[in-house]
């Protein structure tokens, strides 16, 4: 019975379902309180009559008096009135309250796509970028070693120039970094003129880099993100251009996002220690520039060692054992064999 009052006073919805919620009919709603007020004076009127019948005189005072009859329900009307204003000053209260935790979830959704925009744009010009370095890359070139006329591009020059470096170094025979002062300047002055001369300048190769490198410091927004870039960006990099770019900011004063990277990102700090540089460049590295360089992880065995050696005997065991296997077959035996099978050869049908 409820449930049909309550669609009686609501909207039909629409016939094609267009999902809207059912409101109140706001005419059937008045037409109704109307005629409640009607009634409800009517039936206080009628039992007025009934209760003082007979009526033995009709007038002004008389009339009166039957009015004033109506306070009650005056005052009962008056008292439902106002429980209506406070009924609707709370319903109101309460859409305000949802109003607001609809505008703070608005204002929540706003920030986070606001954000995954921002990421989306960073990410297209990082990977924009990424490609306009390798495009740099490409376009390095080098004189051949053994052909001047021919030259090499893009990773091969890289490996020209470290070859070059390589073989200039070597006729300085200094292979460890000295213990004395005056000895350890006297190194890196001889490492920093060698690698001068060798290595070039690429100015747009290295600049591109290190923009690179600037965009991920300032405009990526999450700061947990950062090494993930600097992840991919690493491991994009060759051994030739990870070598290649410590040389250069060793010898470079404008180089500093690049000296950063080698003792901040544990991505490249990585690299850089599996890169094969020389110990004691490394070193003079770190005295030139007054830093510390990462340790790269060692490749250790996980087998303990007493294990280990146990594997190697046996292994060498089992090898010696086959080679006195095979040594055994003799030249005899092995003609011995052979004229079996001859005979057996002959003797098939």
């Amino acid at each position: 019975m409820l449930d049909r009052l309550i669609n009686f006073f609501h909207e039909k919805p629409a016939p094609n379902g267009d999902g809207r919620t059912p409101t109140l009919n706001v005419k059937k709603v008045i037409a109704a309180g109307t005629l409640l007020v009607v009634l409800t004076v009517g039936a206080f009127a009628v039992s007025l009559i009934w209760l003082t019948w007979p009526v033995s005189e009709l007038s002004i005072d008389k009339s009166g008096t039957f009015g004033d009859s109506f306070g009650a329900l005056n005052a009962l009307f008056t008292g439902l009135g106002f429980m209506g204003l406070l009924v609707t000053i709370f319903l109101q209260r309460e859409d305000l309250k949802l109003t607001r935790e609809e505008l703070s979830e608005t204002r929540q959704e706003i920030k986070t796509q606001s954000k995954t925009f921002q990421q989306q744009q960073f990410e297209e010009s990082f990977y924009r970028l990424l490609t306009l370095y390798k495009e740099n890359l490409s376009t390095l070139s080098a004189n051949n070693i053994l052909s001047s006329h021919e030259k090499s591009y893009g990773i091969d020059a890289l490996s020209v120039f470290l070859t070059r470096f390589d073989n200039a170094w070597r006729k300085h025979k200094s292979y460890k970094f000295p213990d004395h002062i005056e000895d350890k300047e006297e190194y890196v002055y001889l490492l920093f003129q060698t690698s001068h001369s060798v290595f070039i300048r690429q100015g747009r190769y290295i600049a591109t880099f290190i923009a690179l490198l600037n965009m991920i410091e300032k405009d990526s927004h999450a700061a947990e993100r950062k090494e993930s870039y600097l992840a991919i960006l690493s491991s994009q990099l060759t051994i030739y251009e990870l070598k290649y770019l410590f040389y250069q900011s060793f010898i470079m004063t404008d180089a500093a996002p690049i000296r950063a990277l080698w003792r901040l990102s544990p991505s490249f700090g990585q690299r850089l220690g599996t890169a094969g540089i020389p110990d004691s460049h490394r070193k003079s590295f770190e005295f030139y520039w007054e830093c510390l360089l990462p340790i790269g992880s060692s490749r250790c065995n996980p087998m303990d060692q007493g294990k280990w050696k146990a594997v190697r005997k046996r292994t060498q065991k089992h090898k010696r054992s086959l080679s006195k296997t095979h040594l055994g077959d003799s030249p005899q035996v092995d003609e011995k064999k052979s004229g079996q099978i001859r005979s057996m050869r002959q003797s098939y049908p």
